[in-house]
């Protein structure tokens, strides 16, 4: 173990330090300067403790109002959201789903409409993923996330316009060659 000199010059002079005692005169001294001083001093800790507290609360109000101001904001309701980029944004949502449904509805075929209500499904999630995104970007995002909501609803309306018109195609060609079977019996 290696000890350098002052801990060497301490070991070795150890009963020195042991016999040095202040003397006596020294500590009622002390005490006496200290009475003078020691109401003051509780005053002055008492003060200090009170700024200290201050201080905290403070700054746990200040914390707690910013937090929540910042909650408040960053959760806002994402169609509160969309309404503030576009203004007419309930009613295009409305108009679109009201079309979806109705376009849904003119679909006989249960296998097609299974299909088609899949993908509806999944444009679902992908307004869902859209609207979370929306209340949690920053305001410079808002109206790219708005314009990509509008376009899944937009989608979702091509989809089946596309549907209705193979549906159409079909029958009218079903109906032709029927037709063309009937002219065929009849002559």
């Amino acid at each position: 173990m290696k000890t350098d000199k002052l801990e060497k010059y301490v070991i070795a002079h150890r009963e020195e330090f042991d016999l040095a005692e202040p003397p006596p005169h020294l500590w009622q001294r002390i005490e006496a300067s200290m009475d003078g001083r020691h109401a003051s001093g509780r005053r002055l800790l008492l003060w200090r403790r009170l700024r200290a507290v201050a201080a905290a609360a403070a700054l746990l109000l200040a914390g707690g109002m910013g937090g929540a101001l910042w909650t408040a904001h960053s959760q806002q309701q994402p169609e509160a959201i969309a309404r503030e980029v576009e203004p007419d944004f309930d009613e295009l949502a409305r108009y679109y789903s009201r079309t979806v449904q109705a376009r849904l509805a003119r679909i006989d075929d249960p296998t097609v409409r299974r299909e088609v209500e899949r993908d509806l499904s999944q444009l679902d999630q992908v307004l869902d993923e859209l609207r979370t995104a929306l209340a949690e970007a920053p305001e410079r995002e808002h109206e790219a996330i708005v314009q990509a909501m509008i376009a899944n609803y937009q989608m979702r309306l091509e989809i089946l316009e596309r549907v209705l018109e193979r549906i159409q195609r079909r029958n009218r060609n079903h109906r032709t060659v029927k037709d063309q079977k009937d002219e065929t019996k009849s002559i």
